[in-house]
């Protein structure tokens, strides 16, 4: 990926509770312990389907030939209204560029595929494939102004990071898109990010994404 986000897998989450007078305080993690009291978000609410743009361009003799390929392909494909990208590094071999872009647009997967046949329009000698890849795509959100600790991290640790993977987030909120996602690690990851904020499970909405 051209921006590359360190991924940490530890997760500090361990808080004792108040008990009744008289009772054994038993300590467990916050998280762990909020999130059995919480009814999950469903998942199947969160399926959505992105676009895996693969583009190869052939005849490459210079380094700044493929510099320009690079601005055209951010240009028309990852710079895209209404769409979250990630795209990956670029690679000339032989005089053949090649590079894949991940979309998640408001519009589908047609909006990816529509930008791709106007960039082949334009310059046919671009050989540019559009797939479609089932991916699941959320946003958690609080109702604090200011976090603490980094429940970002503590959410990715729960999640899996192949490679459709789009991730953005502060220290209230979080976006996500990934791939072989399930419903017990979406719980998870909802779990760990209230638990690094101290704030119970229920505070933390799980949500599609809203392109606005």
């Amino acid at each position: 990926m051209r921006v590359a986000a360190t991924l940490f897998a530890s997760l500090v989450a361990l808080t004792p509770t108040a008990s009744p007078a008289g009772a054994a305080v038993v300590p467990t993690s916050s998280a762990a312990r909020a999130q059995s009291s919480v009814a999950p978000v469903s998942i199947e609410t969160l399926r959505t389907t992105g676009a895996r743009t693969d583009v190869t361009v052939r005849g490459l003799r210079r380094a700044a030939q493929a510099r320009w390929v690079d601005h055209v392909v951010d240009e028309r494909l990852v710079s895209l209204d209404g769409c979250l990208s990630d795209p990956s590094d670029s690679t000339v071999h032989r005089g053949v560029y090649r590079t894949r872009v991940n979309t998640l647009c408001a519009g589908g997967v047609a909006q990816a595929r529509r930008a791709a046949q106007a960039l082949t329009a334009r310059k046919p000698w671009y050989s540019v494939t559009v797939r479609s890849v089932p991916v699941v795509a959320f946003t958690l959100t609080t109702d604090l102004d200011q976090g603490r600790g980094d429940p970002v991290e503590a959410a990715l640790a729960r999640l899996p990071k192949g490679d459709f993977l789009y991730i953005e987030g502060d220290d209230v909120s979080m976006v996500y898109v990934g791939q072989s996602v399930t419903q017990a690690q979406v719980d998870a990851a909802r779990a760990a990010f209230a638990g690094q904020l101290r704030i119970a499970v229920d505070r933390v909405s799980v949500s599609p994404i809203d392109f606005g």
